[in-house]
């Protein structure tokens, strides 16, 4: 008699909360009561008097109820939350409230006023002091936590992005462009040419797709998007996602992630049209005390300033960020302009992976705090509803996140670390990686050794041993370079430097590829002669690529990463370039020699060199030898093909108008001179040449003109 009278009470108990919670989810909210079911939170550990009247037995989860974890459930209808009673003690009962995307309607003429506002570029070519890019993102993982990522983007092909943990069940894990739009503002390529520039193009990105129907979900699958985001060891959550529902179960969400270690961003919200604006109204889940939330500012008049058109404004809001007339990417493989407080959010979620990138244990109160001292106050003076603490400025936050930074020595700048990479332009090009080798107890690096991988086409393997002679120019950080052609320009290179600390062996590494580095000298602050052959040395990686698929007739870099589309030649380009290395090609073969015919190319997907062919005459006999003049044992060899070949190699940029003399004994002996300019003075001389390698020769001759430039530039 007594249980039953006990489980009557408990019985009301739930009624009673599913009444209340029904209540606050009536249409006296402005914005959207709409709901899905309900969430119910069980007691991790049984009240003593459940305990009491339980059987032996545990209760099983009710028919048409679903076990979330963490002792969250979801039910249906009420009576099945009202069955769910039987489990343990109900902490909560709430209707299980529809949320949807923060975006709003489209701009007008697109202007990247959004990346120049906020100093963007700064964070694309910032270094430490030693001149190491730093704040891209690398080894940082941000989860978008959204409407799915299309990682099949052109402007996301050298993005990292992880498999989609699809919630929602959409076909390919997309539900519509939002997502993907969010991405490019994060993770686009940086200088390619096409679509937009993200803010942290070296980000790796977790797509979490939580929508359905365009952009709706509930707060069951967003609290299971985040709390897999969190699980599976996200750095940074961006959420632009939300209702105006307070709920128990995404609070606990969001505390659980926090909890964690992960940084939340969430977008402040956007107002309806015809819904009255107030500071009382939230958006959650950016108003929890777990989550960092941005408004959204526009830019007007050429000023820049809060767009009351759309964005909430309270006391929650930490910062603000530009959201209005943005242009990122579509699901149609361009872009699209839209506005909303989604695209203010991810702003500042970039700025959390650079504080994550510069410390793995920067926690959202310590961002925060960064934030405020960094921000432009506008507004009000000090913090107000609009703006939060201000509008964002990247150049001032990475500058409070140095100085922060440099307090003092932690425990990761004792280890070896990659501190900065430059290019070395010789013929194949040389990616130089920097290390600063610290003194250590226990370690010695006289057996370490870097591993370089490159990603592309047959993904080689390369190596280069500790030498405690190669270093900087300061000396202070030791050098290792893996050498790159030019098919392999926008390949990723992955360095693994393996070392032994006692009796562990440990590794450290880091990805970069060329291409990124001359996004940087592109987007960076540096002089135009550098400026110049960075575009120089990308226009010959193109072109390269793109004669020696015409050459093959295949392409004969499968595989490898494209580069972006170089400059476009006229027929002025190929005169000036014509007239630059007239008389580098001039091969005369005496009479009555040994050889018929001299041939050569140009090597392009090994180092840049020069092969040099030798035919022999018909009917002779007899010895031929052939060497490069320059002191060293570079010899002729036999082919299969009845021809003699002669391999000039690793010729180096500022160079490849040097002649080398080719000494040719068959019957007579007989030199020529021959450089790797000679390949460009034939193309642009012949009347037959095609347009691929009239292009190449140009590139060729550009990228040597250029190169000497910014040498004589640093005398």
């Amino acid at each position: 008699m007594m249980m039953k009278r006990f489980l009557a009470i408990l019985s009301l108990f739930c009624a009673a909360m599913l009444l209340a919670t029904a209540a606050a989810a009536s249409p006296e909210n402005e914005e959207t009561g709409a709901f899905n079911g309900y969430l119910v939170r069980i007691e991790d550990k049984p009240h003593l008097l459940m305990k009491a009247t339980r059987s032996a037995s545990p209760a099983s989860v009710p028919d048409g109820c679903e076990s979330l974890g963490g002792g969250l459930y979801y039910a249906e209808t009420a009576e099945e939350a009202e069955d769910l009673s039987a489990l343990g003690r109900v902490l909560y009962c709430e209707p299980n409230y529809i949320l949807t995307v923060e975006d709003s309607a489209e701009g007008y003429e697109p202007d990247p006023w959004n990346l120049r506002s906020v100093g963007a570029s700064s964070a694309w070519v910032h270094t430490d002091a030693n001149g190491c890019y730093d704040r891209r993102g690398d080894g940082v993982t941000v989860a978008i936590v959204d409407t799915g990522v299309m990682a099949s983007h052109p402007d996301l092909a050298e993005a990292r992005i992880l498999d989609t943990i699809n919630l929602s069940g959409v076909e390919n894990g997309v539900d519509n462009y939002h997502g993907t739009f969010i991405a490019g503002i994060m993770a686009a390529g940086v200088g390619n040419g096409i679509g937009t520039d993200g803010l942290t193009p070296d980000v790796t990105i977790l797509p979490v797709c939580v929508t359905w129907s365009g952009g709706t979900t509930d707060v069951r699958t967003a609290v299971e998007g985040i709390r897999q985001a969190a699980d599976f060891g996200a750095d940074v959550i961006t959420f632009s996602i939300g209702g105006n529902n307070d709920s128990a179960a995404l609070r606990e969400a969001c505390s659980y992630a926090e909890e964690r270690g992960v940084i939340l961003v969430s977008s402040a919200g956007n107002y309806r049209s015809g819904i009255s604006k107030s500071e009382t109204n939230y958006m959650y889940p950016a108003s929890y005390s777990s989550v960092v939330s941005v408004s959204a500012c526009r830019l007007k008049n050429g000023e820049v300033e809060f767009d009351g058109d759309y964005s909430y404004f309270n006391d929650k809001v930490d910062v603000s960020a530009p959201g209005t007339d943005i242009v990122s990417l579509d699901l149609n493989g361009g872009t699209i302009r839209k506005s909303g407080t989604s695209f203010a959010s991810p702003v500042v979620a970039s700025m959390a992976v650079m504080a994550r990138q510069a410390d793995p244990a920067m926690d959202k109160d310590r961002f925060v705090k960064l934030l405020e001292e960094s921000s432009v106050d506008l507004g009000d003076p000090g913090y107000d509803v609009f703006y939060g603490y201000g509008y964002v400025n990247i150049p001032a936050f990475l500058d409070a996140l140095d100085a922060e930074m440099s307090g003092g020595e932690t425990a990761a700048e004792a280890e070896p670390s990659f501190k900065k990479i430059s290019l070395l332009l010789s013929g194949e090009i040389g990616v130089n990686f920097f290390m600063d080798l610290p003194e250590t107890e226990g370690v010695d690096y006289g057996g370490s050794w870097m591993e370089f991988t490159v990603d592309g086409g047959d993904g080689r393997t390369a190596s280069d041993a500790y030498d405690p002679d190669h270093r900087d120019k300061s000396g202070e950080y030791y050098a290792f370079t893996c050498y790159v052609n030019s098919l392999q320009m926008a390949d990723t290179i992955t360095a693994a430097f393996h070392y032994t600390d006692g009796e562990e062996e440990k590794t450290v590494t880091q990805t970069y590829s060329v291409r990124e580095y001359l996004d940087a000298v592109a987007a960076g602050d540096h002089s135009s002669e550098m400026k110049a052959l960075g575009a120089a040395i990308g226009d010959y990686g193109y072109y390269a690529q793109a004669y020696l698929t015409e050459l093959h007739g295949s392409d004969p870099g499968a595989g490898h990463a494209a580069m972006p589309a170089g400059t476009v030649y006229t027929d002025s380009d190929y005169a000036e370039a014509a007239e630059g290395v007239s008389g580098q090609a001039v091969l005369k073969v005496p009479g009555n020699s040994g050889i018929e015919k001299v041939t050569y190319s140009l090597n392009l997907d090994s180092s840049t060199g020069i092969t040099v062919y030798l035919k022999p005459a018909e009917g002779y006999d007899g010895e031929i030898t052939a060497v490069i003049d320059d002191g060293g044992e570079n010899a002729a060899v036999l082919q299969s093909d009845g021809r003699y070949r002669i391999q000039i190699s690793g010729i180096t940029a500022h160079r490849l108008a040097d002649p080398h003399t080719v000494r040719v004994t068959a019957g007579k002996t007989f030199a020529f001179d021959i450089s790797a300019l000679s390949f460009a003075d034939t193309i642009l001389h012949a009347p037959t040449a095609g347009k691929a390698a009239k292009d190449l020769a140009v590139a060729l001759y550009r990228y040597y003109e250029k190169a000497n430039a910014y040498l004589a530039s640093l005398d």
